[in-house]
């Protein structure tokens, strides 16, 4: 009974339960804050069988062998759990993602908030809370660039990209003296 009441107080006194005697289940889940946006490798002790995420829209997860990549999605707080072939619990985190960048600032107007992220020069970027107005014509551009650079990847012919958001006015298409590719670089004699 004494050795008993001994290792409880050494236990209380240190914190919580001591891992070499404690299983998986009886431990309290490590938390982990990731930034949002970003991805982080957990290397597993074994291979699991199981991988649970309480909020996919928080963070998700990829494997690969026993390194289990973990990718921040939307602001907030999960769980992680992850059990063995044999259903032991081989892992038990709470995820926080948090948005953590020291070069961006936030914009503050009676139409919502802008995000911008300032290197040299500040950039509209998105971030979720953004003023759906901004939001959506930054996904209407980006979609746009990107239909644009895959196109040039595969070899179609130029073209000069329109945008259009809700309730905007659509562009003119750019003149096609603008939009040329430019002439092949001769180099000097």
């Amino acid at each position: 009974m004494q050795k008993y009441c001994v290792v409880l107080a050494i236990t209380a006194f240190l914190g919580g339960v001591l891992p070499s005697t404690a299983k998986a289940d009886d431990q309290a889940p490590v938390e982990l804050v990731l930034t949002f946006d970003q991805s982080q490798r957990l290397a597993l002790p074994a291979l699991p069988s199981t991988i649970v995420v309480g909020n996919p829209a928080v963070a998700d997860v990829t494997l690969d062998g026993k390194s289990l990549f973990l990718h921040a999605r939307g602001h907030g707080l999960t769980n992680l759990v992850i059990y063995d072939e044999q259903g032991g619990k081989i892992g038990n985190y709470l995820l926080r993602v948090v948005f953590d960048d020291p070069l961006s600032i936030s914009v503050y107007t009676p139409k919502g908030r802008n995000t911008f992220t300032c290197v040299t020069d500040c950039e509209s970027t998105l971030r979720i809370g953004d003023a759906s107005e901004n939001f959506g014509n930054y996904m209407a551009q980006t979609g746009a660039r990107n239909g644009f650079a895959s196109s040039q990847a595969s070899g179609d012919a130029f073209f000069a990209p329109t945008f259009r958001s809700e309730g905007s006015v659509p562009m003119a298409p750019l003149s096609p003296a603008l939009v040329a590719p430019p002439a092949a670089i001769t180099p000097a004699p």
